[in-house]
């Protein structure tokens, strides 16, 4: 059952003047055998990489493009430019080709996955301030990044969709640190569904389980307020649309 791991990994914070300086010499030293390379990146400390929004709208396709227009906030269109582009860039330096010509397709259950690539596997999540990002050279990843929320119940949902024994694990624990747990354990299971490509949906065929030698789930480093999971299998799951 993936509860409450107690391996941990620590992101790389991203910094818009070294940022890629520094992620580019961890991936370099990065083999099949490792855990996934995870970047944490705050959504309030714009620009993330040194181009101007028009720069960055060219790294964008049209369909990215349509995307970025019908979002009606400003807030949401600056965060979507930055932290597409942002992907964008990332991965182009590690296939080596320009951040425009990287093309996407979505799988069966919305887990997005580069064309023409068999290699390099990412995923990406978002919550409050903070986008959390995971690349792997071979296998497949998934990530989760919640926001504490203090005044969410989180009984009925456990209810819902957890198993029985994972919320006897969360009640164990004192009353006051319950919902972080709860939270972690969301992080976790979330994680582990996008890494196989199902997400959320998953629940539907009942709550997976990390298998042993196989599958790895940890626990990722973050702000207060804030919890997160990134997972890593080497299966390659059927998900392409």
């Amino acid at each position: 059952m993936c509860v409450l791991t107690h391996e941990t990994l620590t992101p790389l914070t991203w910094s818009a003047d070294r940022g890629l300086q520094l992620w580019q010499q961890s991936w370099a030293l990065r083999n099949s055998s490792d855990p996934p390379s995870t970047v944490l990146v705050d959504l309030r400390k714009r620009p993330f990489i040194a181009k101007t929004d028009h720069e960055l709208k060219t790294i964008l396709s049209e369909r990215e493009l349509k995307h970025w227009r019908e979002l009606k906030r400003a807030n949401d269109r600056e965060d979507y430019l930055a932290r597409t582009a942002l992907l964008r860039t990332l991965l182009g330096r590690m296939l080596q080709r320009e951040a425009s010509a990287i093309e996407f397709r979505t799988g069966i259950h919305g887990k997005p996955e580069l064309i023409g690539n068999q290699r390099v596997q990412f995923n990406i999540s978002h919550s409050g301030a903070w986008l959390l990002m995971a690349f792997h050279p071979s296998q497949q990843v998934g990530v989760d990044v919640q926001k504490i929320d203090d005044t969410l119940n989180w009984r009925p949902i456990a209810e819902r969709c957890i198993a029985s024994s994972a919320t006897e694990t969360i009640l164990e624990q004192p009353e006051r640190h319950q919902q972080e747990y709860f939270i972690q354990y969301w992080c976790e299971l979330e994680a582990l569904l996008k890494c196989r490509g199902h997400g959320l949906s998953g629940l539907n065929r009942g709550e997976p389980s990390a298998q042993a030698n196989e599958e790895h789930i940890w626990t990722v480093r973050v702000q207060k307020g804030y919890r997160a999971a990134a997972a890593q299998s080497p299966k390659r799951f059927r998900s392409q649309s």
